[in-house]
């Protein structure tokens, strides 16, 4: 059984989204700049996963329309990706069976936390295979004498196994959520088998197996940046909090009936702050449980519509009953405030050019501001903001004309001329990277 991508349930601890969305957005300069003539293509809150529409429950297959399946698919070994199948690509009848595998190598190994890799080095193991084979040995003797020595380890390994479990088993970890119901007569045989095959663990070798390639992945991974794997699981739900906090705004926005360069300013993660957990002792004093950590450059009124509209939301989904309330209403500010986060820097690209305050858009590198040139004002100067229905639903031209121009002006927008000059020098660096004076 072939793996899937990594946001299979049993590849992820938690509940939270994971990594971020994937960049499908085209990245050349025109789509970037949103020249005349150009179709921007940005991925929205409530754009479909799969806007194909077709449906993913297909008819089990007979035996023989199986095996043939898996002699093609086994024969087509997809060019740099082994043999992964995508999530989507999974048959509905499939998955069940691919989870149950998946989570037995898990137990095998003993990674019971998305943390817990396998090691990558099986050297010493293979072996120890190996000496299964040696020459001019009575082999029934040497097998049980293999046998004799691996069943200790097995047995320690299933001890390991269920201590782990006690650990993990009250976390968060989805994983050993689903180990624990494993019945543990079928662990006994599951090592047992390993222990006759004259083992003293199970662990293949991870790089080159076709087997489980989300974990190769992870390894590979960790070897390149050794923890590099528990710091992206640690922030993995600070992302899907964010996402979430981010879709319930952009949401709203478009609900209110803004106009899309102002609905633009709630559209890509990026846009949004995330936060750190509050302590449990603070949590019971005062029924918050995540700080706001500050979005680095972000303009104050933009951070006053988007809260603004997250109270909206809010209020909304209380008065619905509705679950989603949650989302955003145990964050607040610190005091003293939070500051960013590493992964609160990551600009948005398709934002309108007030998102940012002047000072920060004004200090980035010409082929940055470039890239908003023609993304529009969203907001009025602040002594226009309110009242808010005298801007809300004007056009662009009529906006421009009233407020937008005015705002404009703080922004330095390079000239021609500077772009064309900044892409000669990159260009320039870029030819010369071999570092020949």
């Amino acid at each position: 059984m072939a793996s899937t991508e990594q946001d299979h349930p049993i590849n992820s601890d938690n509940d939270d989204d994971g990594f971020e969305p994937p960049e499908d957005i085209d990245q050349s300069d025109d789509s970037r700049r949103g020249g005349k003539g150009t179709k921007r293509r940005r991925r929205s809150f409530d754009e479909p996963e799969d806007a194909s529409g077709s449906s993913s429950k297909r008819p089990r297959p007979s035996k023989s329309q199986a095996a043939a399946a898996a002699a093609v698919s086994s024969s087509r070994k997809r060019k740099g990706k082994g043999y992964a199948v995508p999530k989507s690509k999974v048959p509905e009848w499939a998955k069940e069976a691919q989870v149950a595998l998946q989570l037995l190598i898990r137990i095998l190994l003993g990674c019971l936390t998305q943390n817990l890799l396998p090691k990558a080095d099986v050297k010493a193991l293979m072996n120890t295979f190996d000496a299964r084979f040696a020459e001019n040995v009575n082999l029934v003797n040497n097998i049980e004498d293999l046998v004799n020595r691996a069943v200790p380890a097995m047995d320690k390994a299933l001890d390991a196994h269920n201590a782990a479990l006690r650990e993990h088993a009250t976390s968060s970890s989805r994983i050993a959520g689903y180990a624990v119901q494993v019945d543990i007569s079928h662990l006994a045989l599951a090592f047992g088998l390993i222990a006759k095959a004259g083992l003293t663990a199970w662990a293949p070798d991870i790089l080159g197996s076709f087997v489980f390639g989300y974990m190769a992945k992870l390894v590979r991974k960790n070897l390149r940046r050794p923890g590099s794997v528990a710091v992206d699981q640690a922030n993995n739900p600070i992302y899907g909090r964010r996402k979430r906090l981010g879709k319930a705004r952009y949401k709203h926005l478009k609900a209110e009936g803004f106009r899309d360069t102002v609905v633009r300013l709630a559209e890509e993660v990026e846009c949004h702050s995330d936060d750190e957990a509050v302590p449990v002792a603070a949590v019971v004093q005062s029924g918050i449980t995540h700080f706001i950590r500050k979005k680095p450059g972000r303009n104050d009124q933009v951070t006053t519509l988007l809260r603004d509209t997250q109270k909206g939301w809010n209020d909304q989904c209380l008065r619905a009953g509705k679950r989603t309330a949650r989302v955003g209403i145990d964050r607040a500010e610190a005091t003293p405030p939070k500051g960013p986060s590493l992964i609160s820097y990551k600009l948005p690209k398709y934002v309108p050019i007030d998102f940012f305050t002047p000072e920060f858009f004004n200090a980035l590198t010409v082929k940055e501001r470039d890239m908003y040139r023609d993304n529009g004002i969203a907001l009025p100067l602040a002594s226009a903001y309110n009242p808010v229905q005298n801007w809300k639903t004007l056009d662009e031209e009529e906006f421009m004309d009233k407020y937008g121009n005015d705002v404009l002006k703080l922004y330095k927008i390079p000239t021609e001329e500077e772009v064309e000059n900044a892409m000669s020098e990159e260009d320039f660096d870029l030819d010369n990277d071999s570092g020949a004076e």
